[in-house]
């Protein structure tokens, strides 16, 4: 059981997309000050959406309740997710980049960057070191290190590499840019602020 808060609802629309099982949450964040989905939230799951070609009910601001219908398997492409607030990137990433990890390629060149299937490429804009979220640092300094180190192997050697120009960072909407490339032995993420 979860807290109920939003990483929920990225923990399940993540594995609602990998998956293509329908997914449906109730009473989101029913006991926060401001219950209901806040733009980053809301946010996140439409960039889920798109990553799966899925259809998202309830996709409000202050909708308690979601359904999440995954129509294809996720594939790589260009995608771009903007808060209009300072709402956290760095949430929105950690629903996406799962997704990221199991697309397949895309399937016509106009769905890919630059006509190359093999890598997906994330435009977020939001806040970068946003309350109550992880920072740009915990990003670079911890998730990305942990998933090179612990789960590389298992996802058919996944190395991922950061490389990140930050000029303007914090609570105030600023964003990034990630590119997740697929290669034989992995991905590379490359993270800058605009």
């Amino acid at each position: 059981m979860l807290e109920g808060g939003g990483q929920i609802l990225r923990n399940a629309s993540a594995l609602s997309a990998i998956t293509g099982i329908p997914l449906t949450v109730d009473q989101i964040r029913a006991k926060r000050t401001r219950p209901g989905l806040q733009p980053q939230h809301l946010t996140g799951l439409k960039l889920v959406e798109a990553l799966c070609g899925g259809q998202l009910e309830g996709g409000e601001v202050g909708s308690s309740r979601i359904v999440l219908r995954p129509q294809r398997s996720p594939r790589r492409g260009k995608y771009s997710a903007d808060t209009r607030t300072a709402g956290s990137c760095t949430l929105m990433l950690q629903a996406a980049m799962p997704v990221c990890v199991f697309a397949g390629p895309a399937t016509t060149a106009a769905e890919s960057t630059a006509g190359d299937p093999g890598y997906s490429y994330l435009e977020l804009r939001g806040g970068t070191d946003a309350e109550m979220a992880p920072p740009v640092g915990y990003l670079t300094e911890v998730l990305i290190p942990v998933l090179r180190n612990q789960y590389g192997d298992l996802l058919d050697g996944l190395d991922v590499q950061l490389r990140i120009d930050l000029g303007d960072f914090g609570m105030a909407a600023a964003g990034m840019r990630v590119a997740m490339y697929r290669f034989a032995v992995g991905f590379i993420l490359v993270v800058a602020a605009s």
